[in-house]
């Protein structure tokens, strides 16, 4: 049986993976490292939004920054955490494959309301 602190762990980082914006962000930098102005680029984030949820990725330690010359670079402190995250999306695919509209997989929380 799984103990309530590993519980905790996948709890919080299920929840930091669950805004979309932090997912754009890592699929941004699934090939490479990239600075705050690239990554804005991609993904059509703010800069300061995106600044927001990079802080939020290095501060759990799933992307790390570096600095090259006069620019800081994010990247992907391991690339694992990619293929988990498209092995959910196999999932959800396979799961909810006869609703074509992304949008409609509510799954209200708590359950019982």
């Amino acid at each position: 049986m799984i103990n309530n602190k590993d519980i905790n762990k996948l709890s919080n980082l299920f929840q930091l993976l669950a805004e979309k914006n932090r997912l754009k962000i890592i699929f941004a930098l699934e090939d490479k490292a990239l600075s705050v102005t690239e990554i804005t680029k991609i993904t059509e984030l703010s800069q300061p939004l995106a600044s927001f949820h990079l802080k939020a990725l290095n501060e759990a330690g799933l992307i790390k920054k570096f600095r090259k010359s006069s620019f800081v670079y994010n990247k992907l402190v391991n690339k694992n955490l990619l293929l988990l995250i498209k092995s959910f999306l196999n999932f959800s695919a396979e799961q909810f494959e006869e609703n074509e509209n992304p949008d409609s997989f509510y799954f209200p929380f708590p359950p019982w309301k």
